[in-house]
């Protein structure tokens, strides 16, 4: 089915994490490399939408060097198209103040990412800076943030010291947000239960009037499960989430092996 936005046609659309999928802190790549940038240029070439589906806030995503029609970041929150928004799906100021309330109280480092600017608590800003690190994302990313402020926002990033904080943090707080970890790391996203990268990518196919049939999506974390059951064909990269076994139609290599161009050449998309 061919799809229309505005005044282009495509084929259909293709959607990348990035952490694990586009890039991997793991192996220390941390932009695409020369082959997985002249498959998905390639892709766009030949008449696919092509888009970031990830948890980071935009303003901390890396120059990936691609031109990507649009973005399904915040794990969701917050989708667009050609830079603009059509979705932006916040927690309240309310709820925001209650949160950095808990994390202060039980000493966990936070920030408050929207899709333009992210704000850190600076009383265990080390912890955060330590995360950064982790996944090369640069400190101008963030601005400091004033506690009481109120600021709706998509969503929070914490960091903690023990594993025992996380599992206690997500029987605090599952009952009404979705606490998702990092790869392991001493890090997380919260956001509202409702959210995830599935629902902004169905907010940018249904603008740009494609059939879901036709939409690929290639990730390897937890919060990946709902934006590869959704697509028409989901890929898994390597390593992956065991839960993504079940929901997968197609699995590819890491990073390091060009499991992006592999796929794309073997499901016939270039």
């Amino acid at each position: 089915m061919t799809a229309k936005v505005l005044d282009k046609q495509y084929k259909g659309a293709v959607f990348f994490d990035v952490d694990g999928t586009l890039v991997d802190e793991r192996k220390r790549i941390y932009k695409p490399t020369a082959a997985t940038k002249s498959a998905i240029e390639k892709l766009r070439e030949t008449g696919w939408l092509v888009g970031i589906a990830t948890g980071r806030s935009k303003c901390y995503i890396p120059d990936t060097g691609i031109d990507f029609n649009c973005y399904a970041s915040c794990n969701g929150a917050v989708a667009e198209i050609d830079n603009r928004v059509i979705f932006n799906d916040c927690i309240s100021s309310e709820e925001i103040l209650k949160l950095s309330e808990y994390f202060v109280k039980n000493r966990i480092a936070y920030d408050i990412e929207t899709r333009d600017v992210c704000y850190f608590d600076e009383n265990r800003a080390e912890l955060l800076e330590a995360i950064m690190k982790v996944f090369h994302i640069e400190s101008t990313a963030f601005t400091p943030y004033k506690p009481g402020t109120a600021i709706a926002a998509n969503k929070m990033m914490i960091a903690f010291d023990r594993d025992e904080q996380f599992e206690e943090i997500k029987s605090d707080l599952s009952d009404k947000y979705q606490v998702i970890r990092h790869h392991k790391n001493n890090s997380a996203d919260i956001m509202r239960r409702e959210i995830s990268k599935a629902v902004g990518i169905k907010e940018i196919i249904k603008a740009a009037e494609i059939d879901i049939a036709d939409t690929y999506a290639f990730g390897d974390d937890i919060n990946d499960i709902e934006m590869l059951s959704a697509v028409g064909c989901g890929i898994a990269m390597t390593p992956h989430s065991e839960p993504l076994e079940k929901v997968a139609k197609f699995f590819t290599g890491s990073v390091e092996e060009e499991g992006i161009s592999t796929a794309l050449t073997k499901l016939g998309l270039i």
